[in-house]
Parts: C-alpha cells; sequence; structure tokens
C-alpha cells in the first residue's frame, strides 16, 4: 500500500502543481478550483474512452459488475475528485512549498485510516515513527510566514481523501480474484506494450526498492525548493526547512520499516518447532529420518 502511498501519488502531485500555476493569481489567475477539478476529470475520462474504445490500445477486464462499480469504482472516483478538489482550492491560500510541506504527513493518514481498516498493525514503532513526522509538519507549520488556516484545512482534506482513495485501492484489490494463467491461451503481446514491460523490468532489476524510495524523497525536496524559486509569493523561513526535514527523516524511517521482509511460515514454523521440540512435527520427522537411515 505504502504509497503505495508513495507512490501512487506522482501523478497526483503532478496535477497539483500544475493546478498551482493556473490558480496562482501571479501567474494564469484561473480562481476556480472546482471548475478545474471537473475540467481534470473531463479530459482524463475522454483519454480513457478513446484508449480502451475507439483505439483499443488497452482492453477492459472483464467482470465488471454493478455491484463492484458502486462498491469499489465510484468511492475510488470520488476520493480521488475530492484530492483534486481540496488540493487545487488549498493553493488559493498557501503556497506551493508550504502546501509540499503538509503533504508529507500522508504516511500518517496512511498508516491511521488502514489501522483502522484493518490493514495495518498497531506497533511502537510505528507509532514513534508517525509522531516524528507529525512533529516535523507541526514544526513546519509554525515557521511559516503567512499561514491560512484555512488553507491548510483545504490542503489536510485532499491528504485525507488520497489516503482513503489508497485505502479503497487496496481494499479493491484485495478482494479481487488474481487471474490464472491458461497454457492454451495466445500469448501474443502488443510490441510497444512488450517493450514498456521490458523497459519496467530492466529499471527495477538495476535499482531497489529503497532507490525508488529516496528518489521520492528527493523529488519532494525538488518540489519544495523550486516552487520557491518560481512562484514570488514563496518564501521559505529557516524554521520552514527544519521541519520538513524532520518530517521528511520520519518517512524515510517509515520507508525502510516498510522495506523490511516480514518473516516467513517456514522461519516461524521452525522457530515454534525448536520451542516445542516434542511436537507432532519433530517426531514425524524424527521417524522418517530413521526410516531413511
Amino acid at each position: 500500500m505504502e504509497r503505495t502511498a508513495a507512490e501512487a501519488a506522482a501523478g497526483g502531485k503532478g496535477a497539483w502543481r500544475d493546478g498551482a500555476w493556473v490558480l496562482s493569481s501571479k501567474e494564469i489567475n484561473f480562481p476556480y478550483p472546482v471548475a478545474l477539478t471537473l475540467l481534470h476529470m473531463v479530459f482524463s475520462s475522454v483519454v480513457c474512452f478513446a484508449i480502451t474504445k475507439i483505439f483499443k490500445i488497452v482492453k477492459i477486464e472483464e467482470g465488471m459488475t454493478t455491484d463492484i462499480y458502486i462498491s469499489s469504482v465510484i468511492p475510488i472516483g470520488a476520493m480521488f475528485a475530492m484530492t483534486l478538489w481540496l488540493g487545487n482550492s488549498a493553493y488559493l491560500y498557501i503556497s506551493v512549498a508550504f502546501a509540499q510541506m503538509l503533504k508529507a504527513i500522508m504516511p500518517v493518514a496512511v498508516f491511521l485510516l488502514g489501522a483502522a481498516f484493518g490493514l495495518e498493525e498497531m506497533s511502537c514503532k510505528m507509532l514513534a515513527i508517525m509522531s516524528v513526522i507529525s512533529v516535523g509538519v507541526i514544526v513546519a507549520s509554525v515557521g511559516e510566514i503567512t499561514i491560512s488556516w484555512v488553507g491548510v484545512v483545504y490542503q489536510m482534506g485532499g491528504v485525507v481523501a488520497e489516503a482513503l482513495r489508497l485505502i479503497f485501492i487496496e481494499i479493491f484489490l484485495k478482494k479481487k480474484e488474481k487471474p490464472k494463467m491458461d497454457e492454451s491461451a495466445s500469448w501474443n503481446f502488443p510490441p510497444f506494450t512488450l517493450f514498456l514491460n521490458c523497459l519496467c523490468t530492466f529499471i527495477l532489476n538495476i535499482t531497489s526498492a529503497l532507490t525508488a524510495r529516496v528518489t521520492g524523497v528527493v523529488r519532494d525536496w525538488s518540489v519544495v525548493l523550486l516552487s520557491a524559486a518560481i512562484f514570488a509569493d514563496t518564501q521559505l523561513t529557516f524554521i520552514n526547512i527544519i521541519g520538513y526535514a524532520i518530517a521528511i527523516a520520519g518517512v524515510v524511517a517509515y520507508n525502510n520499516h516498510k522495506l523490511k521482509p516480514k518473516p516467513q511460515g517456514n522461519e516461524q514454523q521452525s522457530a515454534d518447532s525448536k520451542a516445542n521440540p516434542g511436537s507432532p512435527q519433530d517426531v514425524e520427522t524424527s521417524i522418517s529420518t530413521k526410516e531413511a537411515s
């Protein structure tokens, strides 16, 4: 899911930055976030329709029922629209750099909502990491010169909506049955699709998940610094930088914790066997070893 959390947010971050440019009174000056969100969704719908229905580049998977559409697709789409609307509205009141700092609290929202939905397990270590991220965001907020609490509320609402969208996606994927590979089926792939898959595989082989996380952190810092250089209404303070650095340190700790491999079933079974040497499984293993000798 993390990313998840990070990782699915790349497109949303790009849309938010473009929205900031359009909504800014010193740039394009189009102060209508709802209309901008509507244009975004209409454009996305037209492109998806053209790809799936007209050019048929992507085939729609069978099995989409009314129940799945109502219970999964509509909530995910609604949360995505809420994310865009609230995020775009926030840019009318706060700077891009400060909005990016507030978005550092995304792992906290995802973790707490995931725990509420039974997707995450509470632990002292995770609570400590969430506390570090929260403290960093609070410090960054204190250091903001021209803070607008209306913009903060909008931005926090966008963070919660994005976290809910990720939660709904994970629930949908867990409910969905995994397709079975059919040997008799045709395995013909379009050249472009095959090239993209090979490229992704190559990149994953030469990098690691940790590299991707570090790249995400560098990207977030780049957004803050570039927005301060591009937008005239953005003023960074020393306290801003310190608070955001604390929050990013918490995000890095969160990423490292999520990347640690979980204990496998065999290791757990071996540990149980050592704790209970007289278990029936150990007796059976001992008998089979004697028969083999």
